[in-house]
């Protein structure tokens, strides 16, 4: 990591001048063009004899986007996003569907469908107060930190439970009412159900639904001063409390999505995780947010239950996801817990992470007592984030510690977790933890 901080520095003080904003505008339309750029090296760490390290020390170009958004007529606005460091060429999915079809025991590697394209919609106001439509290409409304902007967070990338085990975007309608001054947002929305595959639904037709019902409000209203201090309405995309906030503000979401598709199963890298399943899902979230005096909280759970079709003997889904006739359903659960606070003199954020994920409840494996235990894979985070000028430019720094597959949190002590973390650097895991552990140190530059 050392040898790779003059390099990241250099590249550092050379942007960090470049932010502005270019909008244009003609009567009360305008349009405006912005963007983002997200630079990091990687370091994960490899066991010392460890031979297949081709992922372990890199550079890495996790964001390149290019925005534009505006408004018509004060009833129209609209947004179009695109990120060229996902760019890997045309995908034609006739050809993806038929490869899964005829090596889908084969397949060991995630399959990464992911589009360049980040937003594609435009949201119009409806006759009803506030009440507007969204058609197109969006964000799913689902979980705080599942919505929530990465470039706002002081972490380089999201959390696995968000980025890698639930589908962020879809193409499909929304619509949106908000109550009481906006205190309380109810989004319902109809998809492909099929996350970044847009060009095709399955083959049986069937969408995908999601409701999200999101409430805030302040814990008191009192004096500050000589002054009435109400708490201000928290967004999702607040990620720090820059504001030191001098009432407490909370946030609380419930969301709830369904579908029953024909859908082919997809291996991740890391496990084989349950993302596209041949059958119904119905999924579970809740989330909280909190804002105080500089310190921040966003904490996600969600919860799916996975029911496919075919559970007889010796089918796919029987031998991947382990149901037969007498267990027919199976859950896949995960949460996440963010915990920041904003040092408003050093311009810096200290974060920390927890998140824990199962991605079948009927899966066992043996911990490191040699007891038979879920399939828990456990990550923790510190992260660093230093602002030169908000997070428009910043130097970001986070270190991810993962345990070894089947162990929790609440398995370890204090001492014995400080000796699990010590392994990650002496070069010898015993056990292997469930996913490599990596330093990771990155810059952001923000075009606004």
């Amino acid at each position: 990591l050392h040898d790779a901080l003059p390099i990241l520095l250099t590249f550092f003080i050379l942007f960090s001048s470049l932010f502005s904003q270019f909008s244009l505008y003609k009567g009360s339309d305008y349009m405006r063009f912005s963007g983002n750029v997200s630079f990091y090296y990687n370091n994960r760490l490899y066991d010392e004899v460890e031979s297949n390290g081709y992922k372990k020390d890199r550079f890495g170009l996790k964001d390149a986007r290019f925005q534009i958004k505006g408004e018509l007529r004060k009833k129209i606005k609209y947004q179009i996003e695109v990120d060229f460091a996902k760019f890997k060429g045309d995908t034609y999915i006739d050809e993806i569907e038929e490869i899964i079809e005829d090596e889908v025991n084969k397949i060991t590697e995630k399959m990464e469908f992911e589009s360049f394209l980040l937003d594609a919609y435009a949201s119009m106001k409806l006759p009803i107060k506030g009440s507007n439509i969204t058609v197109g290409y969006f964000k799913i409304p689902f979980t705080r930190n599942n919505m929530g902007r990465s470039k706002a967070s002081p972490w380089i990338d999201r959390a696995d439970v968000i980025e890698d085990a639930i589908n962020r975007r879809d193409v499909g309608i929304m619509i949106t009412q908000k109550f009481l001054s906006d205190q309380i947002i109810f989004n319902f929305a109809t998809v492909n159900g099929r996350g970044d595959i847009t060009k095709n639904n399955d083959k049986s037709g069937s969408l995908e639904t999601i409701a999200r019902l999101d409430y805030t409000f302040g814990l008191n209203f009192g004096k500050y001063g000589n002054k009435t201090i109400l708490p201000g309405r928290l967004k999702i995309a607040d990620r720090i409390d820059y504001r030191k906030t001098p009432i407490p503000t909370v946030g609380f979401g419930f969301s709830y999505r369904y579908a029953d598709k024909e859908e082919n199963m997809i291996y991740d890298d890391d496990d084989q995780w349950p993302l596209a399943v041949d059958g119904i899902k119905k999924v579970k979230g809740y989330d909280i947010g909190f804002m105080y005096q500089g310190f921040s909280m966003q904490y996600d759970f969600y919860i799916k239950e996975i029911t496919p079709n075919d559970y007889s003997p010796g089918s796919d889904s029987n031998i991947l996801w382990f149901v037969d006739e007498n267990n027919r359903t199976f859950e896949f659960s995960g949460q996440l817990l963010h915990l920041n606070y904003f040092f408003k003199n050093l311009n810096l954020v200290t974060s920390f992470r927890w998140e824990e994920i199962n991605p079948n409840s009927l899966l066992t494996t043996v911990n490191t007592e040699g007891n038979l235990a879920n399939t828990w894979n456990t990550n923790l985070g510190f992260g660093l984030c230093y602002m030169i000028d908000g997070m428009n430019t910043a130097l970001k720094f986070q270190y991810i510690h993962r345990l070894p597959r089947g162990d929790r949190l609440t398995d370890y002590s204090l001492s014995s977790l400080i000796s699990n973390i010590r392994d990650d650097f002496d070069g010898i895991r015993s056990p292997e933890p469930w996913k490599k552990s990596e330093l990771r140190l990155g810059v952001q530059f923000l075009i606004r």
